[in-house]
Order: structure tokens, then C-alpha cells, then sequence
């Protein structure tokens, strides 16, 4: 797991335009910064208040929650490479595919198709969870199979067939959730 970080400073003006350059720079980087967990970065909150003494700076982050591994992995299917920060635990990879999946689900109210990282983020955490067994197993066939069937549409660029999909996914992992809570 990743860590989490809470820091208060005060800085004079030049120091804090400084910090936020300094932050801005390693996010985009990866370049770790002492307490401040940047690689696997989810959130950072920065908050400035101004006082008589110069600016109060405090940094909250929030870590991904993923684990480094010493190789990187295989993609069964199409040999691709996944990043070594693929690793991720079963609770962690649930939340993060609700969330990817309520972002696909406001898509379709839109009519229109999301972006295609999210479509395969959430792709490739579905044959994540599927890996997880005793959770679920019945429901992973048919999942698995929408989830193929919503690829296909989706790079066919086939908005009807891609709503039906993600009502259909939408469907089995109700399903899904209500007899595994």
C-alpha cells in the first residue's frame, strides 16, 4: 500500500509560489518529493491561507493504493505488458471500478461514447476481478463476456450497442453485488 501524507508549513510568498512549482513539476515527473508520495499519487490537496507572518501552506495526499512488484505483468490475452503498479488489492480494485464505471454510465445519459482510457481501465480491471476467486464466480462468465462485447462496440465506435452493454454489465454486477454483500 501506499502512503498517505499530511504536511503544514509556513512560508514566506516566495516560498510557496516555489513549493507549488516544485509540486507541479514532480506530479508530472513521478519525481518523489521526501514526504510527499508523488508516483502513485491519487490526490493532492493544497491548501494556502494567508497570515500576518506570510502563508500557511497544508498538503494532503492520498496514495493509488497499489503495491509495487519486483516484474512486470502479462496480459494473458494479447501478451501486452501491464505496468508493475498493476498489483492491486480486491476491496481497492472494486471501489476504483465503481468509480470508472459510474464515469462509462454518464456517458450513455449523454449519448455520447467516454474516453477510451476509461474504457480500457475499466476493461482491464475486469479481467482483474475475475482473478479474484470465491467472489462471485457465478456471475464472472457472463460478466466477462459484456465486458468483451462493450470493447467491441466501443473501438466499432457502435453508441446503441455500447448503451445496451453497459446496461447489461450494469445488470450483472447488481445482481452480482446483492448476493455477495
Amino acid at each position: 500500500m501506499g502512503k498517505d501524507a499530511k504536511i503544514e508549513k509556513l512560508l514566506t510568498p516566495e516560498q510557496a509560489a516555489g513549493l507549488v512549482a516544485v509540486l507541479v513539476d514532480a506530479t508530472q515527473t513521478g519525481t518523489e518529493l521526501g514526504l510527499i508520495p508523488v508516483q502513485d499519487l491519487r490526490e493532492l490537496k493544497l491548501i494556502v491561507k494567508k497570515e500576518a507572518e506570510g502563508f500557511v501552506m497544508k498538503i494532503r495526499t492520498k496514495s493509488s493504493g497499489v503495491r509495487d512488484t519486483e516484474e512486470p505483468l502479462e496480459d494473458e490475452e494479447d501478451g501486452d505488458e501491464l505496468s508493475s503498479r498493476e498489483v492491486i488489492g480486491y476491496k481497492a480494485l472494486k471501489k476504483r471500478m465503481q468509480k470508472n464505471f459510474r464515469t462509462i454510465r454518464k456517458s450513455r445519459d449523454t449519448g455520447l461514447l467516454p474516453r477510451a482510457s476509461e474504457v480500457d481501465r475499466f476493461l482491464r480491471d475486469a479481467r482483474t476481478m475475475i482473478s479474484f476467486h470465491e467472489r462471485g464466480e457465478n456471475y464472472y462468465d457472463p460478466f466477462i463476456k459484456a465486458c468483451e462485447t462493450l470493447g467491441t462496440t466501443f473501438s466499432e465506435g457502435d453508441i446503441e450497442t455500447f448503451v445496451g452493454t453497459i446496461d447489461e454489465i450494469d445488470k450483472i454486477r447488481g445482481h452480482c453485488h446483492r448476493e455477495h454483500k
